[in-house]
């Protein structure tokens, strides 16, 4: 079986979030959040992580724009297609800004869908 990964990072420091990354040896960092920004945390802005990540950082929700109860079932199908096909040869870590991975759209939207394709998805 294979596994996805998810993070939240939070107001931990860049350091311990990429610590964590590594530990699980990622191939892929898919930023799952709506606006790939913060005021409050700017090391996670989508221009660094690019500027850190490189090829290796993707932000998925341009595709998706916003996971809430109005977004598509076809929308919804084709985003985790695309992500299924990243996480077959690949190890993909989803992350967002919520730590509480129970109180996000990590667990309660992505990780049952991702579960019915065969994946096992692990909370970081």
């Amino acid at each position: 079986m294979t596994t996805i990964y998810t993070l939240g990072h939070s107001t931990k420091s860049f350091e311990d979030f990429n610590q964590e990354l590594e530990e699980v040896g990622y191939d892929y960092v898919i930023d799952v959040r709506s606006r790939p920004y913060s005021r409050y945390v700017p090391q996670y802005n989508k221009n660094r992580l690019i500027a850190y990540f490189r090829e290796k950082y993707i932000w998925m929700w341009e595709s998706l724009w916003w996971m809430d109860d109005d977004i598509s079932f076809e929308v919804l199908q084709a985003w985790l297609q695309r992500v299924s096909d990243l996480a077959k040869n690949d190890t993909v870590v989803l992350f967002c800004s919520e730590r509480d991975f129970k109180k996000c759209h990590r667990y309660f939207t992505i990780t049952p869908e991702l579960e019915i394709r065969g994946f096992k998805v692990i909370h970081l």
